[in-house]
């Protein structure tokens, strides 16, 4: 996972606090087991970020869905009577 960290950052660290850490068991902290994943995603984050189709493909998705939700609103503001035809109706 190394390049992760930018440098200005990693070299405020000590560098015993680096030697402790990793002589510590990592269930110590709250969210250890994502460490697991975490290359994996950023390397998916940056092919996604590279993608320029992809990328037009997901802002696309979320405009749609924020027109969406700005219409329909939130689902407090819908009532569920039923099946049938009009079961949701706004309060």
């Amino acid at each position: 996972m190394k390049g992760l960290l930018l440098d200005l950052y990693r070299k405020q660290i000590h560098k015993s606090l680096i030697s402790k850490w990793k002589r510590e068991s990592p269930d110590k902290y709250t969210g250890y087991e994502l460490n697991d994943n975490i290359e994996e995603l950023y390397e998916l984050m940056k092919k996604i970020s590279e993608d320029q189709r992809l990328l037009k493909t997901i802002k696309a998705f979320y405009r749609v869905n924020k027109t969406l939700k700005d219409i329909i609103g939130t689902g407090a503001d819908w009532k569920f009577r039923g099946a049938g035809p009009g079961f949701f109706v706004l309060r």
